[in-house]
């Protein structure tokens, strides 16, 4: 694996540095290698794009509800809404958001990504950090989740002094730390559960794992231990590996790595062949190096017996360029580029919106296995850490007693662009098609409308867009307004009846007002 990483970044992310140690002098690494910069771009493209549609920092993503639990107190209702805005503005405060870039690259480039986080008291804010996978080593419970880390970082005396304590450090380090060297100790961490080895510590009540660092140079004695309510970091692997292991397989990267390299090395041919077109080699008589004029209407002066000729060019480029196409739309395939470029790209510029929309629900139905992972092993795991790490710390005040007492769970809702893409494609799809026909035949017999729920396919559509519950009415709430509406209404047909029998009463009046006087008699005296 270790060998299939340091391929993707040369040619994916040639500026990260995979030495057995980071180099000390922080030189930017040699790019000369590479000739196409398609994976490149298409990284980037994903790792933004990602964000952006997924948990992007000027947008809401989340949204904090009970378990099960619809109708909700005025005191509820705003504990939620206070503890919702505080962790909107944690995770803006802190470096969650860029470092949740580079964490969504790391994974669609090497299939495994890993992001520790510190609660930093001085700040009050949690402090995040994507972690270098080749200075990391992972484990799993037996069900699939990642709960053991074992982290090798660098770090100069005077940095280890101020994280550790300088009477916690060992001799050599304490020197340097003395003298003012810069140099780089090399120091390794270890978080796990409590209970998951046969070790020999105590488990302090709540305290669900544990973490120890030592340095390199006395590895046999620890610096610093301690233990961790939570578990300090997350692990997203874009899809598993069914032999078991524990490492992400199947990513854009690790699944395009072969093209990526072949479409690098064919550029190089590419554009060696153009270049050898535009300024073929030359074969000329010795004494000529030089003095052979190229350029349009230059003119050689050549001696009797001098001359020289242009090599001709072989090789195609046609067929070149048309299998460097071929490699760059696999790999932007790969990296699901034409779905986050859908707008901007030229696809078809005669397309509708509704087709538009269309394309990006199929793109993100396909893109739903590893974004799921990504929601069930990072966003949400991250969230309820976030949730929890501010209660416990007062920055969210504690829920109200009616929650204290019966005991409910937060749920933590995604409502980003792709969640609500995926969940508009895979719920509403099928059912708005099928309403699209029952309308049709309604216009033959109105009565088939009966069998159609419509309140229900209202609510399920504004679910589907992430609507705010606190927008929707409540079903009692509707039927109290249905009812007031029925009741206006006839009222208003009793008073339109009303004034009918008052219009046909006094047209009656008037039209007696204008019979002459002597055919009244008469019709009075026929009467009698």
């Amino acid at each position: 694996m270790d060998v299939r990483w340091k391929q993707a970044a040369q040619y994916i992310n040639p500026d990260m540095n995979w030495n057995d140690e980071p180099d000390t002098a922080q030189k930017p690494e040699d790019t000369t290698h590479i000739y196409d910069t398609t994976a490149i771009k298409a990284s980037n493209t994903l790792a933004d794009g990602i964000q952006g549609y997924s948990f992007a920092r000027n947008q809401a993503w989340f949204k904090t509800a009970l378990e099960d639990i619809e109708e909700l107190s005025g005191a509820e209702t705003a504990w939620l809404q206070y503890a919702e805005k505080i962790m909107y503005r944690q995770t803006q405060k802190s470096n969650f958001y860029d470092e949740g870039r580079a964490f969504v690259k790391c994974c669609a480039d090497f299939g495994t990504a890993i992001m520790t986080r510190v609660d930093d008291i001085i700040r009050r804010i949690p402090s995040y950090k994507t972690q270098h996978l080749k200075y990391c080593c992972i484990d799993e419970n037996p069900y699939g989740e990642a709960d053991v880390l074992f982290r090798d970082f660098w770090i100069d005396a005077y940095k280890a002094a101020s994280i550790f304590g300088l009477n916690k450090l060992p001799k050599n380090i304490k020197e340097a730390c003395d003298k003012g060297n810069m140099k780089l100790w090399k120091f390794t961490q270890a978080i796990l559960p409590v209970d998951r080895y046969d070790m020999d510590i105590r488990r302090p009540q709540g305290k669900e794992y544990y973490t120890v660092y030592w340095a390199a140079i006395e590895h046999d004695k620890p610096v610093i231990d301690g233990y961790f309510e939570l578990k300090p970091f997350f692990v997203w692997r874009w899809s598993r590996n069914l032999d078991g292991g524990v490492w992400g397989s199947n990513s854009p990267g690790m699944m395009e790595l072969p093209d990526i390299k072949q479409a690098n090395s064919t550029r190089a041919d590419y554009s060696r062949i153009v270049q050898q077109m535009g300024r073929p080699p030359v074969k000329a008589t010795d004494g000529l190096n030089g003095m052979i004029n190229l350029r349009p209407n230059g003119v050689t002066s050549l001696r009797p017996g001098e001359d020289f000729a242009l090599v001709p060019v072989t090789g195609n480029p046609q067929g070149i360029g048309d299998d460097l196409e071929r490699l760059h739309k696999a790999i932007n395939e790969a990296y699901y580029t034409d779905f986050f470029l859908i707008l901007s790209q030229n696809m078809e510029k005669q397309k509708t919106a509704t087709e538009v929309a269309g394309i990006q629900g199929e793109k993100a139905a396909l893109m739903s296995a590893f974004y799921g992972r990504l929601s069930a092993e990072f966003l949400e795991p991250m969230l309820e850490d976030l949730f929890s790490l501010e209660l416990l710390s007062g920055r969210i005040p504690r829920p109200p007693e009616s929650l204290m007492q019966q005991d409910r769970r937060i749920r933590l809702d995604m409502i980003s662009p792709l969640a609500q893409m995926q969940r508009r494609y895979l719920m509403l799809g099928s059912s708005q098609q099928a309403v699209g026909e029952i309308t049709a035949l309604a216009q033959v017999n109105a009565q088939v409308l009966d069998n159609i729920n419509f309140d229900q396919q209202v609510r399920d559509i504004a679910d589907a867009y992430g609507l705010d519950k606190r927008i929707i009415y409540d079903m009692a709430d509707v039927e109290r307004m249905r009812q007031a509406r029925a009741r206006a209404q006839q009222q208003a047909l009793a008073q339109a009846q009303q004034l009918r029998g008052l219009e046909v009463g006094s047209k009656a009046l008037a039209n007696v007002s204008k019979i002459p006087p002597e055919l009244l008699r008469q019709a009075e005296g026929g009467m009698q």
